[in-house]
Formats: structure tokens, sequence, C-alpha cells
């Protein structure tokens, strides 16, 4: 079982990811918060796996939230959901310490398969590779579409 803390400011966004989730069996949410912030918080008493944590924009204090949360629970794994082909978000929340990046835009596709390869040691992103070429070095799964 992965147990899964969510992680999204919009609540109609969050709500939507957690009904993804919920489609896999072997998936549980076992806590919900509506920033990074209150996230760390929630992480130290919950028992999770996984923080999957949405950000609409390269917002460098969301980004250090992230890095603040692999600080606060460093065995808690953290996937990021963020903008549609946003490659510098995707290596910015890599360089904070995420261990994954999944445009939105894929999530019915590809969200339960960014979990399970993250929760397993694994990098995903969906995001193209960037211009500095960082992407690519990192991936273990890159969407060929």
């Amino acid at each position: 079982m992965i147990r899964v803390l969510v992680v999204e400011e919009r609540r109609a966004v969050r709500d939507g990811l957690k009904r993804l989730l919920a489609a896999a069996g072997e998936i549980t949410v076992v806590g919900e918060a509506g920033g990074p912030g209150e996230a760390a918080e929630i992480a130290g008493r919950a028992d999770c796996d996984l923080a999957l944590v949405g950000i609409a924009s390269s917002d460098p204090q969301a980004l250090e939230e992230v890095r603040r949360l692999t600080r606060t629970a460093p065995h808690l794994h953290v996937l990021v959901v963020g903008p549609n082909g946003d490659a510098a978000l995707a290596d910015d929340a890599l360089d904070h310490g995420a261990s994954g990046y999944l445009d939105i835009g894929r999530a019915r596709e590809d969200l339960v398969k960014a979990v399970r390869l993250v929760c397993r040691g694994g990098v995903f992103t969906s995001a193209p590779e960037s211009e500095r070429g960082r992407s690519s070095a990192r991936v273990a799964y890159r969407d060929s579409q």
C-alpha cells in the first residue's frame, strides 16, 4: 500500500487528484494540505510515503517549501504536479529535492505510474527536456509524446 499526502491549494484540483489516486487500489490518501507549508507539519504526523505537491507556477517560495518538506521528512518522496510543458519548473523542482515532476495535463494518464515509480526510488518527469538539458540526465521515465 502506498500512502500519499496530497498538497494543493486549489480544492477542485486536490479533489481531482484524490479521485485519480483512489482509482488505483494500492494507493491511499492519508492526508491533505492546502499548501507545502502546511504539508511539512502534516507529514511529520501522518504515516505517508509520498507527498503529491501542486505548484501553479515557478514560485520561489513554493519551491523552497518543497525543499523544506524534503528536509523535514527525508523519508518522504515528493512528486510535484505543475503546468504543462514547463521544463524549467521541472528542473527547479528536482533541484529542490523533488523526485519527480508531472504535467497537470498528463495526470489522468500518468499520475499512478509516476507515484509508483517515485516510491520505488525512481525519477519521473513528463516535462520536455529543458534548454539546459539537465532534465534528460536525471530521468528514469520520460513521456515520449
